[in-house]
């Protein structure tokens, strides 16, 4: 009973998968599919390392082609734009596929949703794999600026199912929780049945409960903040703020069901 209520606090204590920004550092290790997951954190990590390669190639270039002007550096430099435009679509790809899989994680405590989601990030995936067949055949610079000008149009969207989708992240690992808190509470109350002490506490859990699941709803709620076209509202912090409270009420039950589980065990009472 002891090393499931440590489970299960070790469940609730893990911080979101991905970092906070656009650009994160870090992908899911557990998921149902651990090896494809494994595969899409190689897969992320080596394209953004090619990333800061074609980054800083593209400004070595751009320094010689202020420097001298000629066509000569003039095409180094276009090459180096196309090289890095390209590695940086695959690294942005790469995360949204990585992000789009952990999802799947406890997906099926709200299917829809999460599969609403999915959905979406795989079709932004599909668009940065059709903008790099387009940005490929590029060889002047004026292409390269109105291209430019697309994704810019298109950045608030995707940084829009990011953050989105870290939100879902959460609120699926603490509704997960919420199920491995009722089973344990049930088994608890069973085991405990007739203690006034833990009587009390069971029948104040549905206020607790019910103080969780309106911090998820609205923190989901407020990633459907409206978003401009070209200014993105940032929600992220808001849903943080909801996710940390009912966080912390899940502690607060988990702390509870740990010391309940501990005082009416037979081996305390056999030593009372």
């Amino acid at each position: 009973m002891i090393i499931f209520i440590i489970f299960l606090f070790n469940l609730i204590k893990t911080p979101p998968v991905f970092a906070q920004t656009a650009t994160p550092s870090a992908i899911p290790s557990a998921t149902p599919t651990p090896d494809l997951v494994k595969q899409y954190t190689s897969d992320y990590l080596y394209n953004y390392d090619l990333y800061q390669q074609a980054l800083s190639n593209y400004q070595e270039k751009s320094q010689i082609y202020t420097k001298y002007g000629s066509i000569t550096t003039e095409k180094d430099k276009l090459d180096a734009t196309k090289i890095a435009l390209i590695s940086r679509n695959n690294t942005l790809k790469t995360y949204l596929t990585a992000l789009r899989t952990s999802l799947n994680l406890y997906k099926l405590n709200d299917p829809v949703t999460n599969q609403t989601i999915q959905i979406e990030l795989n079709k932004w995936e599909s668009w940065l794999e059709e903008q790099n067949q387009i940005v490929s055949v590029y060889n002047n610079q004026a292409d390269f600026t109105n291209w430019a000008k697309i994704f810019s149009s298109k950045w608030v969207e995707i940084q829009t199912i990011i953050y989105k989708s870290l939100v879902q992240q959460q609120i699926n690992t603490q509704k997960q929780s919420m199920v491995l808190v009722l089973d344990l509470a049930n088994e608890i109350k069973t085991s405990t049945s007739g203690q006034q002490d833990s009587q009390t506490w069971f029948n104040n859990f549905p206020v607790t409960q019910d103080l969780i699941n309106t911090n998820l709803q609205s923190a989901y709620q407020r990633t459907q903040t409206k978003q401009y076209s070209n200014r993105f509202t940032n929600f992220y912090s808001n849903s943080q703020n909801d996710l940390n409270r009912s966080k912390n009420y899940i502690y607060q039950l988990v702390n509870d069901l740990k010391s309940i589980s501990i005082k009416f065990s037979p081996t305390q009472n056999d030593t009372q």
